[in-house]
């Protein structure tokens, strides 16, 4: 695994993201953009983008772009993310509701949060 700086591509107007923008580029060959602290889109190992986070930000946009271009890949603009689906991570727990709630509130009184 690599990761390193996204470096501002096309019409940006900034010289850098100042770390705020992460390529992560996985053994698998998929190369992820973080954006600040959150996977937002992916180049999957077959070349296809894919839409992790379902929200928008001018900024991250912005990295969004920068992301495409940098990896030679068309699209970009709200209007653009905002057609791309999101994928839904499927997430296997080792608990029950029950005993994550439980869990919880283990945690959170063991950090001195009283109910």
């Amino acid at each position: 695994m690599k990761i390193y700086d996204l470096p501002v591509m096309g019409y940006d107007r900034a010289k850098s993201f100042y770390g705020k923008a992460k390529v992560i580029e996985k053994d698998n060959g998929e190369k992820v953009l973080q954006s600040y602290n959150t996977e937002v889109c992916k180049i999957d190992s077959n070349g296809k983008f894919v839409r992790l986070w379902g929200g928008y930000s001018v900024t991250t946009m912005r990295h969004v772009n920068s992301f495409l271009s940098f990896f030679g890949i068309s699209g970009g603009g709200k209007a653009w993310w905002n057609s791309q689906p999101v994928e839904i991570k499927k997430v296997h727990s080792d608990m029950t509701p029950d005993e994550s709630l439980k869990a919880m509130y283990f945690r959170r009184v063991s950090n001195g949060i009283n109910y």
